[in-house]
C-alpha cells in the first residue's frame, strides 16, 4: 500500500463524506482482514451504505453520500 490503514480510512472519509471516521470506525477498519477492504470502504461510501462503512443509524446526504450528523 501507498498509505498506512490509519492514512488511507481518514482520507477516504474525508474525501468522500467530508467527515473523518470515529475512532471506532478507524479502529474496526485496521483490524479487518479481508484483503479488498479498501475497495469495500470506497463502495460503501460512494454508494451510500453508511452501515457497510461501519457508521451509525442517523444519517443525512452530502453529495449522495451517507454521512452520520
Amino acid at each position: 500500500p501507498v498509505c498506512s490503514d490509519a492514512d488511507f480510512v481518514r482520507r477516504i472519509f474525508l474525501d468522500l463524506t467530508g467527515v473523518i471516521p470515529t475512532a471506532e470506525r478507524a479502529r474496526a477498519f485496521a483490524l479487518d482482514g479481508r484483503a479488498d477492504k479498501r475497495e469495500q470502504l470506497i463502495d460503501a461510501l460512494r454508494h451510500g451504505r453508511a452501515r457497510e462503512a461501519g457508521e451509525g443509524s442517523e444519517f443525512g446526504t452530502r453529495a449522495g453520500v451517507a454521512v452520520s450528523e
